[in-house]
């Protein structure tokens, strides 16, 4: 059977068109149908002859020179020439189309990775691309080469040349209409004094991209934005990646090269950068610094970075960037890894959602000490209260009151808690399955007394305190309504948000009640008022992690 008979069984079958995202109908069918348009596309070129189809015993001494979640790329020979050839180990006909028809579109580029044709491993039947061959790697491997014991030098006139390129390419794929999604430094190649994108496996058409696309590549040069599916990628997204190579050209190292996957993916949605190299010009740090903003339209275009770099090369003679990897490093320590490298692998296959999906988990992780009140879940469900949905916190066990605890409670409150800020208080009403509780984001205190013997109070102002209960699935959340009361301080009351919307109270027999009523937050959190009791209750610091 031939590959266009194969290809119509294909068009076909309806099963072996996969989609982005199961939860998302109208992007399924809109992935299926651009499925089969490419699938479609790639018949006609192969029986018109406008893909050169090769015999597989024409290549000779394969030799691997990548790997990557797609699949393998060795270096062959064919006749005098060497080329490379990309195997698609996946069996994938839909991403083989799909990645032929962005690099055959826009073939016709010096600064683009040339396309000759395509092959097909009788073994395996595994789909080959037959690509040009560049003599002198990708733009990591040279990086590098421009070591020499822990000094990284590079001359500004180098990286202007390399950039140049790079934009020129990018300008080809975005004037017809297709964004990389996956442009880093190994997929920059090198041969001789040309550059060339490469790697099209994720390159899309603007109209057939969702916020939820899939995407296999290396997160450190993600737009965050499309990192968490608030975006879709479009050609914001590429220069994000662009400016993200523009500092690796200056450090000569990956970003974040010190700090695993998971580390990685959490800095970057929370708006972490890497920091510029000392020597490299302070226009040239601006210019990178605004291709990767938070804002996709604060981003320069494609001519204007070219038009900066014209302005940069005026100043580039005999200009070097140096990087010292051990006074650097020194300077910006890596943090502990939360997860091994291994368990997610930058070179394994995944895809967009399930980076997302995986920042979900690593952003929620949180840390509780013992208790006998509050569940796990309960602890993230405050959490994300506190900060959102993403978070790494530790939930410290400040103090634990108790009916057993010698002396006025309050008092023993006010001696372990006073002076601590961000605290959560939690108690369990005795004879029910109902839990109480408020976020203090302020100091407890004491308030003064007058002339050393009068009780005085005051309050504490906050609008980002609340309380809140758990009774089996039902929650309550009741968030400040009244910020210039939001916290109460009297030496005859323990803890006090609103006063009495949720407070510890003397009750003058050296134990304590507690009251509840809606005063200072927006909602009652009990469905009774007034006094009630409890057994214990616990106190906890919430860190950052």
């Amino acid at each position: 059977m031939n590959e266009i008979s194969e290809l119509v069984i294909l068009l076909n079958d309806q099963n072996i068109l996969c989609v982005d995202n199961k939860n998302n109908d109208e992007h399924s069918i809109n992935s299926h149908t651009q499925s089969s348009r490419n699938l479609e596309w790639y018949r006609q070129a192969l029986e018109e002859g406008r893909i050169v189809k090769f015999e597989y015993s024409g290549f000779n001494n394969l030799r691997e020179i990548g790997r990557g979640g797609y699949g393998v790329v060795y270096l062959a020979d064919y006749g005098d020439q060497k080329v490379a050839l990309k195997q698609f180990t996946q069996n994938s006909i839909e991403n083989f189309a799909n990645e032929i028809k962005q690099i055959y579109t826009v073939n016709n580029h010096e600064n683009i990775n040339r396309f000759h044709g395509i092959t097909k491993d009788p073994n395996t039947n595994d789909f080959i691309m037959v690509l040009q061959f560049a003599k002198d790697g990708n733009l990591r491997d040279y990086l590098e080469r421009q070591w020499n014991n822990d000094i990284f030098k590079i001359s500004l006139t180098k990286i202007i040349h390399i950039l140049e390129q790079i934009v020129q390419g990018l300008n080809h794929l975005h004037s017809n209409n297709i964004i990389h999604r996956d442009l880093h430094s190994r997929n920059i190649l090198i041969n001789g004094e040309r550059i060339l994108i490469a790697d099209f496996g994720l390159a899309r058409e603007l109209n057939c991209i969702s916020s939820s696309s899939n995407i296999i590549g290396v997160p450190a040069y993600f737009d965050a934005m499309c990192l968490l599916q608030r975006l879709k990628p479009d050609k914001k997204s590429d220069i994000y990646s662009l400016g993200v190579i523009m500092w690796e050209l200056t450090s000569g190292k990956p970003p974040f090269n010190k700090e695993s996957l998971a580390e990685i993916i959490f800095k970057i949605v929370h708006g972490d950068r890497e920091v510029a190299i000392p020597s490299t010009p302070e226009d040239y740090v601006a210019l990178y610094q605004k291709c990767w903003s938070a804002e996709p339209n604060q981003r320069p275009s494609l001519n204007e970075i070219l038009g900066c770099l014209g302005e940069i090369s005026k100043q580039a003679d005999n200009k070097f960037i140096t990087y010292n990897y051990r006074q650097i490093s020194q300077r910006r320590p890596s943090t502990p890894s939360l997860i091994r490298d291994d368990s997610l692998s930058s070179n394994s296959s995944s895809d967009h959602s399930e980076y997302f999906s995986f920042y979900q988990t690593l952003s929620k992780q949180i840390s509780i000490d013992t208790t006998n009140i509050i569940t796990r879940s309960h602890a993230e469900k405050i959490a994300n209260w506190i900060y959102g949905d993403y978070f790494r916190c530790e939930f410290r066990l400040l103090y634990m009151g108790s009916r057993d605890r010698d002396g006025p409670e309050f008092k023993n409150f006010h001696k372990n808690c006073d002076n601590s800020s961000r605290t959560v208080v939690v108690l369990k009403v005795r004879g029910t399955n109902e839990i109480l509780g408020g976020y203090n984001p302020i100091m407890w205190k004491t308030a003064p007394r007058k002339f050393g013997m009068i009780p005085t109070s005051n309050y504490g102002e906050t609008d980002k305190g609340f309380i809140f209960s758990f009774k089996g699935e039902k929650t309550i959340h009741s968030k400040v309504k009244n910020g210039n009361k939001a916290i109460y301080y009297k030496d005859e009351f323990g803890f006090s948000f609103g006063k009495h919307d949720l407070s510890l109270i003397n009750d003058m027999t050296l134990s304590y009640k507690f009251n509840c009523r809606q005063k200072n937050y927006n909602k009652l959190i009990r469905s009774s008022t007034g006094s009630f009791d409890a057994d214990d209750y616990q106190v906890f610091e919430v860190i950052d992690r």
